[in-house]
């Protein structure tokens, strides 16, 4: 019996932890006993000391019921807080996923108005080089109508105008090829601005011409009148002009 005893002596000396325990657990036995423990026999004090350790585990089992309660409820407490998150990422990943949507769909619409910008820019630019090769400009159009009246000194304002001509009858050319491949009623509008505008000039240049000849078969004296800076200017732009009128017989006569 001694040996037993000391093996389990020493098994409870080698764990720290049970010594511990059993430390604990004796010197809880003095508060399970009642205080006549000495006086009562050893049924009696079983009896006493198996009630008190009911009451003992009771009150701890009570105890763990409350801190496993209060457990529950933390981690109830904690499972809402959860859901309150899980609620707001999801409002968040849908915000962001709206967003992204929102943001695809504006570089789209971005890309798609750069493309309609392209082709309108595309068009204007087709159709200020038609309108340049079809219509005649404004500042053409004012320079037809200031040329008049033309005199034999306007040397500088005549070359102006031989060049005019010749952008006429460039655009003429072609409104006539744009007649022939589309005979539609813009077309012919367009040959008919030209024509009457180009008829305007032609008024101008022999109406100038015919300054001109009429000066060269006047009197000498009259001519000498015309002996000035100017004159080499004119000797050089009336052939010009004439080769222009040449080609209309309505202007290029033998009176010219």
């Amino acid at each position: 019996m001694s040996m037993l005893l000391q093996h389990r002596v020493k098994k409870l000396l080698s764990n720290s932890s049970e010594l511990t325990q059993a430390k604990a657990l004796l010197d809880s036995l003095p508060d399970l006993l009642p205080k006549d423990a000495a006086s009562l026999s050893s049924m009696e004090l079983r009896a006493s000391l198996k009630s008190s350790l009911d009451v003992a585990s009771l009150d701890a089992a009570d105890a763990v019921l409350r801190e496993t309660e209060g457990l529950l409820s933390s981690m109830d407490a904690l499972k809402k807080q959860a859901d309150i998150m899980d609620r707001k990422c999801r409002h968040v990943m849908a915000f962001l996923d709206s967003t992204e949507r929102t943001s695809t769909q504006f570089v789209a619409q971005a890309a798609a108005l750069r493309a309609e910008q392209d082709a309108i820019q595309l068009e204007l630019d087709s159709t200020k080089d038609f309108l340049q090769k079809h219509q005649v400009s404004l500042d053409d159009l004012q320079l037809l109508e200031q040329a008049a009246p033309l005199t034999e000194s306007q040397g500088t304002a005549m070359t102006s105008y031989f060049q005019l001509l010749h952008r006429l009858q460039t655009i003429r050319s072609n409104c006539e090829h744009l007649v022939a491949t589309n005979p539609a009623a813009s077309s012919l509008e367009y040959l008919e601005d030209i024509c009457k505008a180009q008829a305007l000039a032609f008024e101008k240049l022999y109406a100038w011409a015919s300054v001109l000849c009429n000066a060269a078969d006047a009197p000498d004296d009259h001519v000498s009148d015309l002996q000035d800076d100017s004159t080499d200017d004119v000797a050089r732009l009336l052939p010009q002009a004439l080769r222009f009128l040449r080609g209309h017989a309505a202007y290029y006569t033998y009176d010219l």
